[in-house]
């Protein structure tokens, strides 16, 4: 809660915003490439990061140094830093979309939370947050306004991520809902680089082993 607003205020956020995007694309490449997977990573994008005029060139210059593949790379946009400046941050949205890149708007529901207004912002993913998800085990209001917006946004063609789940129950719902993904503590807590790298490694190897012992009964 500290850090964040003193590299804001000390102008550090940029040299930092821009080192997490380029450690978060080698890294991803990387990952890619030892365990034989198409993973895509997904990266925060401050309202400084994309007020600046030319963040759509530091992102081409970041994939075109890291190798990888502009498919593989999700921005991951507040609406609260979309509405600030609609027109220009659309424009940017835009000319990021025609690089490959994939734009997803987080947090939705904290903010004006209209689907009107999405219908002409340029993503490609929906994540709704935890707010919606919290009670949706224990009330029914909650479960059918979940299931409205994942039925509408899937009908604009946006995948829908439902984040924050934390206990089966509430996973068993989204589910059944059709959620195109799922993230929270249910699956797995934070990790650290190693951590993660091993956890892909672990499931590329057993999906791999999988496969093999299914041919061989074939």
């Amino acid at each position: 809660k500290e850090f964040i607003p003193i590299a804001e205020e000390s102008g550090l956020i940029l040299p930092i915003s821009e080192f997490v995007l380029r450690t978060a694309c080698d890294k991803n490449r990387k990952w890619n490439y030892l365990s034989k997977t198409k993973l895509s990573i997904s990266v925060n994008v401050s309202v400084i990061q994309l007020n600046q005029k030319n963040f759509v060139s530091i992102v081409k210059k970041v994939l075109d140094e890291t190798g990888l593949n502009p498919q593989y790379l999700t921005l991951e946009i507040t609406e609260s830093i979309l509405i600030k400046s609609l027109e220009a941050n659309i424009k940017k949205l835009e000319e990021l979309k025609e690089l490959g890149v994939k734009i997803a708007l987080d947090d939705f529901g904290k903010g004006y939370s209209s689907l009107s207004y999405i219908m002409n912002l340029p993503i490609d993913i929906l994540k709704i947050d935890k707010c919606f998800v919290d009670d949706i085990t224990r009330n029914p209001k909650k479960e059918l306004i979940m299931e409205s917006i994942i039925s509408l946004a899937q009908k604009i063609n946006l995948e829908v991520v439902a984040e924050g789940i934390e206990v089966k129950e509430q996973y068993d719902i989204l589910r059944k809902q059709n959620c195109d993904k799922i993230q929270g503590y249910y699956f797995s807590k934070p990790l650290s680089v190693e951590e993660a790298f091993e956890k892909l490694a672990l499931e590329y190897y057993v999906s791999l082993s999988c496969k093999e012992t299914a041919s061989s009964i074939d």
